[in-house]
């Protein structure tokens, strides 16, 4: 009995002067490195490099149209092959390039 009270006291004076704001700090930082590991253990499948392209392509080598859906669509004229990418991306290049070519014609 004598050594239970003497826990509960000792341990009671701990939570009294701070233990909580350590005992806090311990559970997140417990919680935090469990979700790395988790996150570490569960991503090696899921690592992919489609972001980044292979091969720069050039403009002699490609077609660039857009779909009845207003989706950007890159053409291989090589093979064929070609790339469909949204339709806010399809509108944001059109409007990088109508831009530039209204600029030109502001300038002369």
């Amino acid at each position: 009995m004598e050594r239970k009270e003497k826990i509960k006291s000792l341990f009671g004076d701990f939570i009294k002067k701070g233990g909580k704001v350590i005992t806090l700090v311990l559970i997140f930082a417990f919680g935090y490195f469990c979700s790395e590991i988790y996150h570490k253990l569960n991503n090696h499948e899921k690592v992919e490099e489609a972001s980044t392209p292979k091969e720069t392509k050039r403009i002699g080598k490609i077609s660039v149209a857009i779909n009845e859906r207003n989706e950007l669509m890159i053409i291989d004229r090589t093979n064929g092959s070609y790339e469909i990418y949204q339709d806010s991306i399809g509108r944001c290049i059109f409007n990088l390039y109508a831009n530039s070519i209204q600029a030109k014609y502001d300038n002369q």
